[in-house]
């Protein structure tokens, strides 16, 4: 009997803890993590009526939202819940993914009435509900205290999501009391898809958690650290692991360099190289895109080297990059000089608008380096990509591929350039985080067409001479 009571005694503390904490709840009684981002989630939660989430995969997003719901619906009474996916499949996984840890709990457990009770609905003794929806399915006539929307958009073509958006306005929203609070959590599709569409409105929370920051460190270290993030970038085609780990969707139709023509120029016996070697013919071309000063932890700075072989000059190849942040005007310079030492360039192509023709002013002072200067205005960057974009599609370039070093590099150029395509006012642009590696490749390939155009048929002029 004392064993009974002493169960009972600790069933109701922990109830009554539970109750006044998420994360004595999440932690303690679900035995999950509760890491940084997801208490952020939770604190937002707590606060905002409509609140959205774009978070990589395996993060912990449906794990913490679907914890949140089923805290309110057990802890408070009647609280009518409905959970809604892009399937009814999906949704019942989901509902059965409660069961479980509902079953788990004792005093959950307990709270689990036998007559109301199935795939799709969960009635609770203290009269809260969970049920079960799919996007496009009936849910009107109900009007329900919490709504979570967990992965609901489905397909990636235009009309596809379309449908998910009218049906979310038209369907979804119009069940909600001012009172309600909807959660809606998934990894976007698109750069136009329903998530997106939601920053731009009023009352709305919407968050992105990619795997990777800005700053390059892991979101969820302990269960997703960089090693094994690099890991599952090789496992999967670069368009994939940007849109699913880095929250960065673009499709293969909608890339200015979708991954076929990426595909093709990677090049298993080249490697990048130190200074230039081989036919001492070949010639050699940089692009730089230099950081500005005022906004070093953010940028990268990114010097590029390709190499035109004297034996096929309608080929160019990738042989050399840069890529770093915090990089001081001193170190940069510093930096140019050696490759133009290393490699004898015929061309350095510097992006020079506003504080970068600094970069310019000095070097043709004080050294003899061949630097020309790219004024970047939105139809010149145009030009620049849509050339490099016809380099890439003759399969005209080659990108290194043949060991370790190269293979991580040029994945980060893959995919910067992946993230490159038409915007809906008809612009190219990029939806990238970053996009310098992009823009000094490009810089290097319109290198090589500066130092064509100063090609002089010098046989014509003796002619002309000798007349």
């Amino acid at each position: 009997m004392q064993s009974t009571l002493s169960l009972e005694a600790i069933e109701e503390i922990d109830f009554e803890v539970a109750k006044r904490d998420f994360r004595f709840f999440f932690e303690e009684i679900l035995g999950f993590q509760l890491s940084w981002h997801h208490e952020q989630w939770y604190t937002n939660l707590e606060s905002r009526k409509r609140y959205c989430v774009k978070a990589a995969r395996d993060h912990g997003k449906s794990t913490l939202f679907l914890g949140y719901m089923l805290w309110k619906t057990a802890f408070n009474p009647k609280t009518k819940a409905v959970l809604i996916s892009h399937s009814l499949h999906q949704s019942i996984h989901h509902m059965r993914t409660l069961n479980d840890l509902i079953d788990g709990v004792p005093f959950l457990a307990k709270m689990k009435k036998a007559d109301s009770w199935s795939k799709t609905f969960f009635g609770f003794s203290n009269g809260s509900n969970i049920s079960a929806k799919s996007v496009g399915g009936a849910i009107r006539g109900i009007h329900p205290d919490l709504i979570l929307c967990d992965d609901i958009l489905w397909g990636t073509t235009d009309t596809e999501l379309a449908r998910v958006a009218s049906w979310f306005y038209e369907v979804l929203v119009p069940t909600l009391h001012h009172t309600s609070k909807l959660m809606i959590v998934g990894t976007p599709f698109t750069p136009t898809d329903l998530y997106t569409e939601l920053e731009s409105r009023d009352g709305y929370l919407v968050e992105t958690y990619p795997a990777i920051n800005s700053k390059g460190e892991a979101l969820w270290p302990e269960r997703w650290d960089l090693e094994s993030l690099d890991a599952r970038r090789n496992d999967m085609p670069a368009i994939a692991f940007a849109r699913e780990y880095l929250c960065e969707p673009m499709d293969d139709v909608s890339s200015l360099f979708p991954s076929t023509i990426l595909q093709a120029a990677k090049d298993s016996t080249l490697k990048l190289i130190e200074r230039e070697v081989g036919d001492p013919d070949d010639q050699y071309f940089i692009g730089w895109d230099p950081a500005i000063s005022s906004d070093r932890a953010a940028d990268y700075t990114v010097m590029v080297v390709l190499r035109r072989p004297s034996t096929n000059p309608e080929l160019l190849e990738l042989v050399h990059a840069i890529r770093r942040k915090n990089m001081d005007f001193r170190t940069q310079i510093t930096e140019i000089q050696r490759l133009n030492a290393k490699f004898n360039p015929d061309v350095i192509e510097l992006e020079a608008n506003n504080f970068q023709r600094v970069f310019a002013t000095e070097l043709r002072a004080d050294t003899d380096l061949p630097i020309k200067t790219f004024i970047s205005t939105r139809q010149r960057r145009e030009s620049l990509l849509m050339g490099l974009v016809l380099r890439f599609e003759k399969e005209q370039i080659r990108l290194p591929w043949g060991d370790d070093r190269s293979r991580t590099l040029m994945s980060e150029l893959e995919r910067e350039l992946l993230m490159f395509g038409m915007s809906k006012k008809g612009r190219l642009d990029s939806i990238g985080r970053h996009d310098d590696f992009a823009i000094a490749l490009a810089l290097a390939h319109w290198a090589t067409t500066e130092f064509r155009e100063r090609i002089v048929d010098l046989d014509e002029i003796m002619a002309g001479l000798l007349d």
